[in-house]
């Protein structure tokens, strides 16, 4: 929901990891989530060929630098897919050999299609395929993420 707050105020985080997610628990109460660290945030209508976030999480169309601002909630939600999988099986579903060489990194981001789903279900490996779809404009939005079957599940 934090994220649906965001975009619905133009507002893209672009930097979601799990060091930026706070989480805390009164005694009696439910287990709140806040995000953190907006220093990378973007408003929607800002003018940015900027690449910045974290290497593993990076959507796709921030290597090149050709992300669009208005675009740039999209870039969210290709992280949410990565988290979404790294909560689910401790990884990151691409392999991160060679994060000090970006160029190397994103050619082999791109040359691999395989994600090992082994160790999740087939609800959450479809709510994982639309957000980490290559092309942003069509990757889930923060509402459509909110309103998916695994996730009302």
């Amino acid at each position: 929901k934090a994220y649906e707050y965001c975009h619905s105020n133009r507002v893209c985080h672009r930097d979601l990891k799990p060091e930026n997610i706070l989480m805390f628990r009164e005694e009696g109460k439910k287990t709140v989530f806040k995000l953190a660290d907006f220093g990378t945030a973007i408003r929607n209508d800002a003018k940015t060929d900027s690449i910045v976030g974290t290497c593993v999480y990076l959507a796709p169309e921030m290597q090149s630098g050709k992300s669009e601002a208005k675009l740039c909630d999209k870039i969210d939600m290709w992280q949410i897919g990565i988290l979404t999988y790294e909560c689910l099986t401790r990884n990151v579903p691409f392999d991160a050999y060679d994060i000090n060489d970006l160029g190397r990194y994103f050619k082999k981001f791109f040359e691999y299609d395989e994600i090992d789903f082994t160790r999740v279900s087939e609800p959450a490996k479809k709510f994982i395929l639309k957000l980490l779809v290559k092309e942003p404009e069509k990757r889930m939005s923060a509402t459509e993420a909110l309103n998916d079957e695994w996730l009302k599940n």
